[in-house]
């Protein structure tokens, strides 16, 4: 911890999540994330929209992720979403 503020790795550790919004990360980082973390939740977001999509969801043009609350980073570097459509809100995933 340096001048008092407290890392997002620290934050998550020291309350024992297994998951966060990226929102929530985005907050306790204070600062944009890089172009690798951004390509790695992009790649984890498509595997995790590939794994919907064989457990029977029609077309992953359904899927829309509305915000980065709505995203959320897993401690083991997967993602899950709460899926949202011109009608309705889906389960997280």
């Amino acid at each position: 911890m340096v001048g008092g503020k407290t890392s997002a790795s620290t934050i998550i550790y020291s309350m024992d999540l297994t998951k966060i919004s990226l929102a929530e990360f985005l907050r306790y980082y204070e600062q944009p994330i890089s172009e690798e973390q951004a390509w790695a939740i992009c790649f984890q977001s498509c595997c995790k929209m590939k794994q919907i999509v064989m457990q029977g969801v029609d077309s992953v043009l359904h899927m829309i992720i509305l915000d980065v609350d709505n995203l959320y980073i897993h401690s083991d570097g997967s993602v899950s979403f709460t899926l949202g459509s011109a009608y309705s809100y889906c389960p997280v995933f």
